[in-house]
C-alpha cells in the first residue's frame, strides 16, 4: 500500500530529516571523547550518513511525483474533449479549458450587465 502526502505533509517530513541530520552532525562534531575512528564514521560525509540522507531523499521525491501524477490523471478525467495523455498534453488541455472558461464567464456577466440595463430602462418607461 503505498501512502499519499500533501506538500504541507512532505514539506514536515523534509524538515524532520534535516534536522535529524542536523542532530546527528552535531552529536558526531561534540564527541570529543570518542576515538578518531569513531569521530569518521559520524561525520556527515561518512557512507552510511551519505545513503541515509540519499534515500530519504528519494523517498521524498519518489511520494512528490506520485502527487503530481495523480493530481494529473485526475485532471485527465475531468477534462472535455482532450485526447492527449502525457502530462504537458493534459495541463495544456487545462490551461485552454480554463481560459475558454473564463471568456465565457465575462461575456455572460456582461450579457447579464445588459440585459439588467435594458430590463430597467423598461422599468422606467412604463
Amino acid at each position: 500500500m503505498q501512502e499519499h502526502l500533501d506538500p504541507t505533509q512532505q514539506q514536515q517530513l523534509q524538515q524532520q530529516l534535516d534536522a535529524a541530520a542536523a542532530t546527528m552532525s552535531t552529536s558526531s562534531s561534540s564527541s570529543s571523547s570518542s576515538s578518531p575512528a569513531d569521530s569518521a564514521r559520524l561525520t556527515p560525509k561518512a557512507d552510511e550518513w551519505v545513503k541515509q540522507r540519499r534515500d530519504s531523499h528519494k523517498e521524498v521525491e519518489r511520494r512528490r511525483h506520485e502527487v503530481i501524477k495523480t493530481g494529473i490523471a485526475e485532471l485527465a478525467k475531468i477534462m472535455p474533449n482532450c485526447s492527449d495523455r502525457n502530462k504537458g498534453g493534459i495541463l495544456h488541455c487545462a490551461v485552454q479549458y480554463i481560459q475558454q472558461l473564463k471568456e465565457a464567464e465575462q461575456r455572460n456577466a456582461e450579457r447579464w450587465t445588459f440585459d439588467k440595463m435594458l430590463g430597467d430602462h423598461h422599468w422606467k418607461t412604463t
